[in-house]
């Protein structure tokens, strides 16, 4: 199809597209498509579907582009940024997942802050209701109520003397709660697109 002008319209529910893959050279790295043209189709088949208006598909077809274009058309730091989007929220598919990876990085930071503020295990169950909140202020600051969370887990954790690697941690946790809640909003966008 491509290459092609299409005089009608031309309906592709129920399509479903694979590619062949190489083999994978070591565990960690992703497949390869066999044919580097795969790309070329699959984006035939989107634009297709985007003009039938039928966004499911069209989003199936880009998710297939984007992995057969791989290793070929893509830098290394793109394929980073497709493995973060793939794992992260199947592509804009699933809201479940962003908001399962918030749940666990936020649990992983209270504790980072917990430990940090300790220094030891021994004392660790005292001041996890306070690295809680000071994760809850960091990961959502847009709500009013984190500005004070902040605020209070910072003074009964660090007693106001907050270290600069803890400034970084923090800044990290942010960044990674803002991506996740847009992807988190990007899924739902997906799901209820007309």
């Amino acid at each position: 199809m491509t290459q092609t002008k299409l005089g009608n319209q031309v309906l592709l529910d129920g399509v479903q597209c694979s590619f062949s893959y190489q083999k994978r050279a070591h565990f960690w790295s992703a497949s390869k498509a066999k044919d580097k043209h795969d790309s070329a189709r699959f984006r035939r088949l989107k634009e297709i579907a985007q003009d039938n208006r039928n966004h499911r598909q069209s989003i199936n077809f880009n998710i297939g582009e984007m992995q057969t274009r791989r290793w070929y058309d893509s830098s290394h730091s793109e394929n980073v940024l497709e493995w973060f989007f793939r794992t992260t929220s199947d592509y804009g598919r699933s809201f479940v997942l962003p908001l399962l990876w918030l749940a666990l990085s936020f649990l992983m930071f209270a504790t980072i802050y917990c430990i940090a503020a300790t220094g030891n295990f021994s004392s660790f169950w005292q001041k996890i209701a306070a690295s809680v909140a000071f994760s809850f202020g960091q990961a959502f600051p847009f709500i009013p109520v984190s500005r004070t969370a902040r605020i209070n887990g910072e003074s009964a954790l660090f007693c106001n003397n907050i270290s600069e690697t803890i400034i970084g941690v923090a800044a990290l946790q942010g960044v990674i709660s803002v991506l996740l809640l847009f992807l988190f909003g990007l899924a739902l966008r997906n799901q209820f697109k007309v």
